[in-house]
């Protein structure tokens, strides 16, 4: 069996409950893309349309050890309780290099119900597929260690001089987003996943959408941003893999 302790919406289990102990999971390993295809008639095969990543579903598997009947149904009662939500939440396994996943508990399998030992399982469904690492800090330019895209939790940089126009540009894909307002110099302008700050208030009508790839708004490795009228740029982001 793997020892492997779970934390779970920030309750280690294995820690927490007595009587309970992580032994293996599944789900964490390889994973490919789901294709769209279309078959074209006269033609060899099919074609491509596109492909996305499904959701992954990790389940736990766990042994109870329990000293009577009692004790079994309070160890589960309370390891009910701890997985328990309404949404998607934070977990990671200990034999994991410092990665995270979000998901939810969708199924369960209790133990057998005539014994005060075994083994049961249960199943958290990852609608995000993706694992995570901590929030790293980068000036201008991405330096990680996966190819997938980074997590971007927000680009921050100093207004240089006054302008009217800041435009925020990946070098390397060209992708920019393009900010129409009144800028002074020192403003501290914000970007995150769905917000624009300057000087923390929100001013998310600066956002041009005609000129800016502000959804599509990507960084890989290597990547180096820079903004017209701006000083150093300082990107808060998580690395990712599938």
């Amino acid at each position: 069996m793997i020892y492997c302790k779970l934390n779970f919406n920030g309750i280690n289990l294995d820690d927490e409950l007595v009587g309970y102990t992580t032994v293996n999971v599944e789900g964490r390993g390889l994973m490919t893309r789901d294709i769209n295809t279309l078959n074209i008639e006269g033609r060899d095969g099919d074609y491509i349309l596109g492909g996305k990543y499904p959701p992954r579903k990790i389940v736990v598997h766990y042994v109870i050890k329990a000293t009577s009947n009692r004790n079994k149904l309070y160890i589960l009662r309370r390891l009910n309780e701890y997985l328990q939500s309404t949404e998607d939440v934070l977990f990671y396994f200990a034999d994991e290099d410092e990665v995270f996943r979000y998901g939810r508990v969708i199924e369960v399998e209790d133990p057998p119900y005539d014994q005060w030992q075994g083994l049961g399982k249960f199943v958290i469904h990852c609608q995000d597929p993706y694992q995570y690492g901590h929030s790293r800090e980068a000036k201008g330019k991405i330096i990680t260690r996966g190819l997938e895209p980074v997590d971007i939790e927000k680009i921050c940089f100093k207004v240089s001089s006054s302008t009217k126009k800041l435009i925020v540009r990946n070098n390397r894909t060209v992708r920019k987003i393009v900010l129409n307002g009144n800028f002074s110099s020192g403003n501290l302008v914000e970007i995150t996943k769905d917000k624009i700050f300057v000087n923390g208030e929100n001013k998310m009508e600066y956002l041009d959408p005609m000129e800016s790839d502000f959804h599509e708004f990507k960084l890989y490795r290597g990547d180096e941003v820079t903004v017209n009228y701006g000083g150093d740029i300082l990107i808060n982001y998580r690395e990712r893999w599938i």
